[in-house]
């Protein structure tokens, strides 16, 4: 177990949280009387483990696997979980590479980098752009003169590079609705 996340801690703040509603970081502080950072910091680690979610700035509430957690081994050691890397096969990373060196690209440009992939879809690279855009990696833009379009899923955008890391794809951590990026090692936020 890593040294940032004490067992009796965050054994505390699953049960604090398994009352079924979310609490605020500041609340979770004056019930614990441990600092706002040094709570966030397990807290993190919990939402990695898969047991706590941040529906919210500031405000964890426990999983469906944190209350099955508390309910039938309260007590058992917090293991974080690994944040995979992507293979360097995958759809992903082959999008990630196509989008690196085009820089200016609609998703119909990236379809032929993953056309011979049974799961490379318009839909799963429109999911991986959408993600890479919440957190600031890409910029979009609707095309102009696509003004007839009754809305916006049925008009073209136009995505640009706004950040360039590295050559490992960014991976999605769906428990902190956040983006792991193995070349800098950090957590980027929607």
């Amino acid at each position: 177990m890593p040294s940032s996340m004490p067992h009796d801690l965050a054994t505390e703040l699953l049960r604090i949280l398994g009352d079924g509603s979310s609490c605020h970081v500041g609340s979770l502080s004056e019930t614990t009387g441990r600092s706002q950072a040094h709570l966030r910091k397990v807290l993190n680690e919990l939402a990695i483990a898969g047991l706590v979610t941040r529906p919210k700035r500031g405000w964890y509430a426990l999983t469906d696997a944190g209350h099955v957690r508390m309910k039938f081994d309260p007590k058992a050691p917090v293991k974080p979980r690994q944040i995979r890397k992507p293979k360097p096969g995958s759809v992903r990373s082959r999008v990630w590479r196509a989008i690196q060196i085009k820089q200016e690209f609609t998703i119909g440009d990236l379809l032929p980098v993953v056309e011979n992939n049974s799961g490379g879809t318009y839909a799963t690279i429109g999911a991986f752009c959408v993600q890479l855009e919440k957190c600031g990696y890409l910029r979009g833009v609707f095309l102009a003169g696509d003004h007839e379009a009754l809305n916006n899923a049925t008009r073209i955008k136009k995505y640009r590079v706004a950040k360039h890391t590295g050559p490992v794809a960014p991976v999605w951590v769906e428990a902190e609705n956040c983006l792991h990026d193995h070349n800098t090692g950090e957590k980027v936020y929607a």
